[in-house]
């Protein structure tokens, strides 16, 4: 029987993956502002493994270990990669300003929450000061929270912010669109409240 060597093994594992005919390798355009923030680990061992899904993507790229988590309606998105040989570890979270899906539509005067094909009538859970939450796993085990708020009386002026933890309880990515800040840049009463409900310590 004949031995096989890395190269063997490496092609035969990969060799039944495909890649979307969809798939871009250019550079993303029309991303900004990218928020990124570096944080260096120690790690024991790494293993070069693709797990494909629709929020989470992990494959190898060179000495690099890169995973993905997308945030809903493809508004966000956070890649970290692992450098192989000495364990650093750098997060770079993109939000799509240019192209954003709210996740409430406005219909009648009314306000309708709408992440993953709900219909909920928020209306009358919603002001300046308190803020919808709801919150929901995704396959991968990734807790995705959204806080919705009004930034004043008329429905149309409304405000959220969706907020990703990882499976261990750790955040990972957050944004918040449509947002008025005070003469003192402190966040609107809603949104501070909605944090506290999610946890108070999330960063963004």
């Amino acid at each position: 029987m004949k031995t096989m060597n890395n190269h063997d093994k490496y092609k035969m594992a990969f060799s039944v993956l495909q890649m979307s005919e969809s798939t871009n390798f250019e550079p993303e355009k029309n991303t900004l502002p990218r928020y990124s923030a570096i944080r260096r680990t120690a790690a024991a061992c790494f293993c070069a493994l693709v797990v494909l899904s629709l929020g989470v993507l992990t494959y190898a790229y060179g000495e690099q270990i890169v995973r993905e988590v997308l945030g809903w309606g493809g508004n966000m998105k956070m890649t970290e990669s692992i450098n192989a040989e000495n364990g650093e570890t750098e997060k770079l979270v993109t939000v799509m300003t240019d192209s954003l899906t709210d996740p409430v539509e406005i219909k009648n005067g009314k306000i309708y929450f709408v992440v993953n094909d709900e219909h909920i009538d928020i209306t009358d859970s919603v002001s300046e000061s308190d803020p919808y939450v709801y919150n929901y796993k995704d396959q991968d085990g990734y807790t995705h929270y959204w806080i919705i708020g009004l930034n004043s009386p008329e429905p149309e002026y409304y405000g959220y912010g969706e907020y990703i933890k990882d499976p261990d309880g750790s955040w990972v990515a957050g944004y918040t669109a449509r947002i008025n800040l005070d003469p003192d840049k402190e966040l609107p009463g809603w949104l501070t409240q909605g944090k506290l409900i999610i946890g108070g310590d999330c960063p963004w």
